[in-house]
This record gives C-alpha cells, structure tokens and sequence, in this order.
C-alpha cells in the first residue's frame, strides 16, 4: 500500500512536469514568428489593435509659398499625432499614433488652425472672393479638413492660394517617406532617419 502512494505520487509528477513542458513548447511555437520579426529589427511589434502607428507625408502652401516644419519648436508637440522634426525630411511626415487622432488635433498642437475655411498661423488665411483653402489626400480633393484622420502612407496637401492656382507642381512636390517611417521601403542613402 506504501508502495503504491508512492508510485501514484511519482506519475503525478512525471504528469506535471509533462504538462509544465508542453506547455512552455507551445508557448515558444505560438511566439516564434513574433520573436523573428521583434529581434530582426529590434523594434518591439504589437498588435495593430494595441498600438496604432502610421505615417502620412503632407505639405503645406500660403500664397504659393511651402510652409517649413522642419523646426525644433514642432518637434513631438502631441502624443497623438505629431512630427519628428529632428530626422532629415521629419517636417514633412505625420507620425499618428492614435487611430482618431485628426489633423484638427495636429495644426492645434503647432498653436495653428485648420478648418473648412481657414488656415491660421499668425495670420489667418480665409476663404475669399478670389482666394481658397484647397485640402489634397492621395491626389484627390477631400472635404474633411480638420476632420481627417490620416492613414498610413497618405499623401496630404492643403493649399491657400488664388482659386484657379494649379496646384499640380504643390502635389508633386510631396515627399514619399512615410513608407520609410513605417518600415516599408528603404531609407533613401545618406538620409538620417530614426524609424522610432
């Protein structure tokens, strides 16, 4: 009878020690693919439902003239949506790292507004007879303004000028990093970037 608690006791522990082990197996299996994107770039990933991080390339004209934001005074103003003004070509990409975060949020972070009819630095730049506020995502007019809430990889334009302005050589002028901030394209060489 001794004899038999003890041998029920021993496969009890070789049970546990076998469930302990499995389950640990399972657990490396489930993680390996997130354990070979995070040490191959050093950057941990989380689920997009966790963390949301995009980037939009955007400029800016008054009058014909490109607004810089390339200036540390603009550099990460939001936690929500905001510029990282320190990298090469960081006053021309929107870092967004909130899915409702909109551009309403970000110009107010700056001390600008945007809105449907103005665009206000230290001057404001109305809607008039002969002057309009033109708002440009991915090429095409969009009627949201402040309301817009940028995807990744959007090219965004708003434009202050004469109505009948062509603003073709403004759109063209938009850079294409976005794809380098969200790691999905190279970083163009000698360009001083941190992806973070």
């Amino acid at each position: 009878m001794h004899r038999n608690k003890r041998r029920t006791k021993s496969n009890i522990n070789r049970y546990l020690v076998s469930l302990v082990l499995g389950a640990v197996f399972l657990l490396l299996v489930v993680n390996a693919p997130y354990n070979a994107r995070s040490s191959a770039t050093n950057i941990p990933e989380f689920p997009e439902e966790i963390v949301y991080h995009a980037h939009a390339d955007f400029k800016v004209f008054v009058n014909n003239k490109e607004l810089d934001f390339s200036s540390p005074e603009f550099n990460i103003r939001s936690r929500q949506i905001h510029l990282h003004s320190d990298n090469d070509f960081g006053g021309n990409v929107i870092h967004v790292e909130e899915r409702e975060a909109t551009l309403g949020e970000f110009f107010s972070s700056l001390g600008m507004k945007f809105n449907f009819t103005c665009f206000i630095i230290d001057s404001e730049f109305c809607n008039t007879e002969t002057k309009t506020l033109k708002f440009y995502v991915n090429g095409e007019r969009n009627n949201e303004n402040d309301k817009y809430k940028p995807k990744d990889l959007d090219r965004i334009l708003i434009s202050y000028g004469d109505k009948d302005e062509d603003i073709n050589g403004q759109l063209d002028s938009i850079t294409k990093l976005a794809c380098v901030f969200s790691n999905k394209c190279p970083i163009p060489g000698n360009v001083k970037i941190v992806t973070l």
